[in-house]
């Protein structure tokens, strides 16, 4: 995970570097499942180089974070659901992770690793789809399936002419609501905006090569690989969506510090947080330390 916070930030350093006045959000949480998603179907030169990025040592080890990320996602969401931690106009904050996965039928997927790891650990489907004919098809089916399971927030995952997928996953849908905070005044602005990247090259740009993913017989641990192909070419994209409104971002408190007989000894310092200028914002769930957003906001009047 802290690679990819790390990427994340390096990401948010670079657009500041380059003056770019857009507003972004990255999702570090879901560049770690896709990344843990990869390595635990590697073997060989590829895995050794998922070892050293994500700083584990075995494959089980790997598996375990997964699956403490899926439970710390499942968790939020029932006790938003279950525990009535509801504002004012009775909007509670929700976390969803919806996954999804394509294989393309000339890389079957390997049952073992369909049935353990993406279904077992990261409750995901996967799909077989003929991409060489098909492209066009499976793009729509693809940004249909991103769409319906972000409620409409992601729309178009996937570009026209996109590069051929042997496999995809969509990690869209997340909704927070801002509550308990110990402020004395706490102000930012509405703002609503989607953002698309390039891992990958995001991953390069820190110094870090995606070469190590070019040997397909290293992946043969997750699909059948025919012995034809000699070399794959890696993408991996993310597009995030993030809106915060009225309902979601006003939260106060006053803190008051007294002894057990209730008289008041002293007024603690009081803190303020008044978003009248760009900030970057960090979306992270508290016990797990786990950052599923971080952004920066230069105009909360873009859409992007």
């Amino acid at each position: 995970m802290e690679f990819c916070t790390r990427l994340a930030n390096q990401l948010m350093l670079k657009k500041v570097e380059e003056h770019e006045e857009k507003n972004s959000v990255v999702s570090p949480v879901s560049i770690n499942a896709v990344l843990n998603m990869v390595a635990a179907g590697s073997k060989g030169a590829t895995l050794d180089h998922f070892f050293a990025l994500l700083e584990s040592k075995m494959v089980k080890d790997i598996n375990s974070e997964s699956s403490k990320m899926m439970a710390v996602a499942a968790d939020v969401g029932l006790d938003s659901a279950n525990n009535g931690a509801e504002d004012n106009d009775g909007i509670s904050p929700v976390l969803a992770m919806v996954n999804g996965a394509w294989f393309d039928q000339r890389f079957p997927l390997k049952p073992s690793y369909g049935e353990g790891i993406l279904k077992g650990i990261f409750n995901c489907e996967a799909k077989t789809v003929h991409f060489a004919t098909q492209a066009e098809q499976v793009r729509e089916e693809i940004n249909a399936w991103a769409e319906a399971a972000s409620r409409g927030l992601i729309k178009d995952f996937l570009e026209p002419d996109s590069p051929s997928l042997e496999a995809a996953l969509v990690l869209p849908r997340k909704y927070f609501n801002l509550y308990h905070n110990e402020l004395d005044q706490f102000w930012i602005p509405k703002f609503k905006f989607s953002y698309g990247f390039d891992v990958l090259k995001s991953m390069r740009d820190m110094g870090t090569s995606s070469s190590f993913l070019t040997n397909p017989k290293d992946l043969s641990e997750m699909m059948h690989v025919p012995e034809d192909v000699h070399e794959f070419v890696p993408n991996m994209i993310q597009k995030a969506f993030i809106e915060i409104d009225e309902k979601g971002t006003e939260a106060a408190a006053v803190t008051e510090f007294s002894d057990e007989m209730g008289c008041s000894l002293q007024e603690p310092e009081r803190t303020s947080f008044v978003a009248d200028h760009p900030f970057v914002f960090m979306i992270r769930e508290a016990t797990s330390g786990l950052v599923f957003f971080t952004g920066a906001v230069l105009d909360p009047s873009q859409r992007n």
